[in-house]
């Protein structure tokens, strides 16, 4: 929650700044302008003073504050988790310069490098910081649903039972009686990880498939204190938002839904394409970011991470053929999922009919950008544009194609996947957008089409699949095409 907070100021700091950029002259910026943020902060600074002066704090009281377990906090960190305090200081020493090099040198660069106006610089920054915001939303929601604040949860409600426990497990040793508390812990995670296993089979009212006979007993641990799903289990890999309708939860309807609010949002405000794009773009040298070579190495890692995943999918089926008597590395439903999403998706629905047929322009060949051609909005045939249009954006909906390869890794693993290919899609979406390739509109409709896509086909090929697509079948045929290849070849 305090990195949170700390997100906000620095939000609310970018946000001051270009108000001011944009409504005073550079002159008057230079002179006195920049003194209004700093009275700002001042009138805050002592806001926050009477607040925490008057305001009323609840003095925090370990449960138990006589074990030894709450003396020398940190000695006790150092000499206990000395390993993982080496890896936090890590991880916090790569994102305060990641954030130094994105929100700091960023703006100082976009005006005085390459060109653009403060404002426009300071829009971009505050954009950013809104991106910056969101995902430490989602980081901290994911960290109190799987990390160490649900640990931190599930032991204060527990309550004086669980005290009681660790008192009473192993006497006077207090490492002990942590190692106890810690398996309480564990076990009550367990129990509600099963239980959400359940009611999310609920949601998706699935009576057949993965979710059929699914029951607290199936969901039980392999030793190591880890919940691993079951062969036949897919349910959980798309699993519904919230407490929703079924309806609404249904993964097919929420893209169906996106799509639609997407398309309402930019046909009612078509000048939102116009705008985002001009945060990018200076009258006198174009959209100078498609010219720096970091931006167009970051453009090449999604052909990269394309190619590298049908040669892994390729590799693994292969595998299977020389060693038929052996399981498939890869599930053979998952690389039917995966080919076929990859396929229809960025391949057929994207670049071969919307890019080719649409005919919107790109932003570098409209007028207002410097082109030729005049805006054309969302969903409106056009003949500015012959062929590889921008409506929509193909390396994008290849972007957001790795969102399936999230789904498909195995369980431990998927979560932590699925954010990072979050992260990747968004990166080099703006990317596309920042030279000038495509508008706002464009990047969001290919993700709200691929992730369709990528529902419709996993509900088809992996949920509820016809017989002959079950993953059993698909690996007996693997087997028995193998095994004949086998015998071909000592035949021959």
């Amino acid at each position: 929650m305090g990195v949170f907070r700390r997100r906000h100021r620095v939000l609310l700091g970018s946000a001051s700044g270009s108000l001011v950029t944009g409504l005073l002259s550079q002159a008057a910026v230079d002179a006195w302008g920049w003194r209004i943020p700093f009275l700002a902060g001042a009138v805050i600074t002592l806001c926050g003073y009477l607040i925490r002066r008057h305001g009323l704090e609840e003095a925090y009281q370990p449960a138990d504050a006589g074990v030894a377990w709450y003396k020398g906090p940190l000695r006790l960190a150092v000499t206990e988790h000395g390993t993982r305090m080496i890896q936090a200081i890590g991880i916090a020493a790569f994102f305060a310069g990641g954030f130094y090099l994105i929100f700091v040198y960023l703006t100082t660069y976009l005006s005085r490098v390459v060109g653009h106006p403060a404002s426009h610089a300071f829009d971009i920054h505050s954009i950013n910081m809104i991106i910056y915001t969101g995902m430490s939303v989602v980081g901290g929601f994911t960290g109190d649903r799987f990390g160490f604040r649900q640990e931190q949860r599930h032991v204060g409600t527990g309550g004086q039972s669980e005290n009681h426990s660790r008192n009473q497990i192993g006497g006077k040793d207090g490492k002990f009686r942590d190692e106890s508390a810690h398996a309480l812990g564990r076990c009550r995670r367990q129990l509600d990880d099963a239980v959400d296993h359940i009611r999310s089979c609920r949601a998706a009212s699935c009576p057949r498939g993965p979710c059929a006979g699914r029951t607290i007993s199936s969901a039980v641990s392999d030793g190591d204190g880890g919940l691993h799903e079951s062969d036949d289990y897919f349910g959980s890999r798309l699993r519904p938002f919230g407490h929703s309708p079924a309806l609404l939860a249904d993964p097919i309807m929420q893209a169906a839904l996106f799509i639609l609010a997407v398309s309402l949002l930019f046909l009612a405000y078509p000048g939102i394409d116009i705008w985002f794009s001009a945060l990018f773009y200076h009258p006198d040298v174009g959209f100078p970011m498609n010219r720096l070579g970091a931006f167009v190495a970051l453009r090449s890692l999604t052909e990269i991470l394309l190619i590298s995943a049908v040669i892994v999918l390729i590799a693994a089926a292969v595998i299977k053929l020389l060693r038929p008597t052996r399981p498939t590395p890869i599930r053979p439903c998952d690389i039917v999922f995966l080919l076929t999403t990859l396929a229809l998706g960025p391949g057929l629905i994207v670049n071969a009919f919307f890019k080719e047929f649409w005919g919107r322009p790109r932003p570098s060949a409209v007028d207002l950008f410097g082109g030729d051609s005049p805006f054309v909005g969302i969903w409106e045939l056009s003949d500015s544009c012959i062929s590889n249009c921008s409506f929509v954006s193909g390396e994008a909906a290849a972007a957001m194609w790795l969102v399936a390869v999230a789904i498909a890794v195995p369980g431990r693993w998927r979560k932590p996947a699925l954010i990072l290919a979050v992260v990747l899609a968004v990166l080099l979406s703006l990317n596309r957008i920042a030279f000038g390739r495509h508008f706002l509109s464009d990047v969001l409709l290919a993700w709200g089409l691929t992730l369709l896509v990528i529902a419709v086909i996993h509900r088809i090929v992996v949920e509820r699949p016809p017989v002959w697509l079950a993953n059993d079948r698909l690996e007996a045929c693997l087997t028995d095409l193998g095994l004949g290849l086998r015998r071909g070849t000592k035949h021959g």
